[in-house]
């Protein structure tokens, strides 16, 4: 779990240490805007292994998280960058299935 400044420090890095910063955002950030806007900029990063740490985070923030969002936006924006990127098309569908997972879950206490 790292605070907001240290995950945006590591962002602003690149590398595998954005990935883990996608994730801790995505998983403990106390702002569901700021979670989602953080993920969804990461989806249409140049570099494949934040791209895909976003992907899959996206996901997970819909399952494991008590975030109160839609998650419409993210929705359409896997879906754009599923007809962009083929070649992740799996991982993009993980993620969508666990949205529409996360949707059909009860309100949990954090």
């Amino acid at each position: 779990r790292l605070s907001r400044g240290e995950a945006l420090r590591l962002l602003a890095l690149g590398g595998s240490g954005a990935a883990s910063a996608i994730y801790s955002i995505a998983l403990y950030d106390e702002e569901d805007a700021f979670a989602e806007s953080a993920c969804l900029n990461a989806i249409e990063s140049d570099d494949p292994q934040l791209r895909d740490a976003a992907i899959a985070a996206l996901g997970e923030m819909a399952v494991f998280t008590n975030r109160s969002m839609s998650f419409d936006q993210a929705r359409r924006r896997l879906l754009e960058l599923r007809g962009r990127y083929p070649e992740i098309a799996g991982r993009i569908e993980d993620a969508l299935d666990l949205i529409e997972h996360g949707k059909r879950l009860p309100s949990r206490p954090m």
